[in-house]
């Protein structure tokens, strides 16, 4: 089992498309409070989830709890697809403007799965939305190694159950 260690100042990027398993990761290895959901976002503001026609209001929230908590040196995960890339770059850039260290975790499992795992979710996603997701995701996949993070990894199926997380 691999260990990856992050310090306690980090801001975790998840990055991946509806399905593919990111808030089940977060869940497992981050507290709550941890966790920065886009989802939560829009439950927080209309009652549910689903209701993209708050996704405006929902992530100016979700910017700003990052920053609040970032600005306090604490660890937090920003839970939503981030797989444009001007996405990862805002918050990438609230995590320099805080002087944390900033980890993204992208996660390359397969359409099938994906839509498989949407399938069993309380809150599904149009199975339209998901192979436009896995799109992005090449993009994605190709971008991150440019765009300069402390670390990422990339989880390819099955993996992300296979590591360890040590905050130090």
């Amino acid at each position: 089992m691999k260990t990856i260690q992050i310090p306690k100042n980090t801001l975790v990027i998840l990055c991946g498309p509806a399905g593919c398993g990111k808030s089940t990761f977060a869940r497992k290895y981050f507290l709550e409070t941890q966790i920065v959901s886009s989802d939560r976002c829009r439950a927080l503001i209309s009652d549910d989830e689903n209701d993209l026609s708050v996704s405006g209001m929902a992530f100016k929230i979700f910017h700003l709890l990052i920053d609040m908590r970032l600005s306090q040196g604490r660890l937090t995960v920003a839970d939503s697809t981030a797989l444009d890339r001007s996405a990862r770059i805002r918050l990438k850039k609230l995590a320099d403007k805080n002087n944390c260290h900033t980890l993204l975790a992208l996660f390359n499992v397969p359409l099938e799965l994906c839509l498989k795992q949407n399938i069993s979710r309380e809150r599904n996603v149009e199975p339209a939305v998901i192979k436009k997701h896995m799109q992005k995701l090449g993009r994605a996949a190709r971008a991150i190694t440019e765009e300069e993070y402390d670390q990422h990894y990339v989880f390819d199926q099955g993996q992300a159950d296979q590591v360890a997380i040590k905050v130090t």
